[in-house]
């Protein structure tokens, strides 16, 4: 179905994401699993009879920090065999969801903290931004605005983490955009009929 999975290996949350719990897949048992491609009403997202499967779940950075550095696709056998190592560990367990799982699927992909920041710069290679606490959700976020002119954020960092945050930060880093560049050009002609008329 389309519904979104939190599965959790245990009702003490705390536990769940201790520093220990969250340095080992293999005692970690939470995770997010989502089928976006179940979500779609005019099934474009995926080829006709197939689906797109997400697993997340949080991991600390440490156990992959010493790939950081290297370019993707060029972190060698250790990194490979870990990121398939995981994969089969949550993959076992979404199976208990969605029965066959592993032999439906045609490709797979794992991303791990390296990969984001990689990509992000992200510190630490986090997904979700800077620390949640009280002084660091919205309102007290930062803006999709900042001091530099023409320059706008969007994402984890600006207005909460998840998908749904995400994306309403990048709409509102483009709203804000195209506002500032419509009154700019509206401006730039104004400016040259003053400077005409009162030169």
């Amino acid at each position: 179905g389309s519904t979104n999975i939190w599965n959790y290996a245990s009702t003490d949350i705390d536990a769940t994401y201790a520093e220990d719990r969250l340095s080992d897949h293999r005692e970690n048992g939470s995770y997010f699993l989502t089928v976006p491609t179940q979500k779609d009403p005019d099934g474009e997202l995926a080829p006709v009879g197939k689906q797109t499967v997400e697993i997340v779940s949080l991991v600390r950075h440490e156990p992959f920090q010493r790939w950081f550095n290297d370019r993707t696709m060029k972190r060698g056998q250790d990194y490979e065999a870990l990121k398939e190592e995981i994969a089969e560990t949550y993959i076992e367990r979404a199976e208990s969801h969605l029965p066959g799982l592993r032999e439906s699927i045609v490709l797979k992909e794992v991303s791990t903290p390296a990969t984001n920041y990689s990509y992000t710069f992200s510190p630490d290679g986090n997904i979700y931004g800077p620390a949640h606490t009280a002084g660091q959700t919205a309102p007290f976020r930062f803006s999709a605005r900042t001091p530099v002119e023409g320059l706008y954020l969007c994402g984890s960092s600006v207005i909460s983490a998840g998908i749904v945050s995400c994306a309403a930060s990048g709409r509102q880093a483009a709203k804000m955009a195209l506002a500032d560049h419509d009154r700019s050009s509206l401006r730039a002609p104004a400016r040259r009929w003053l400077r005409q008329r009162f030169a």
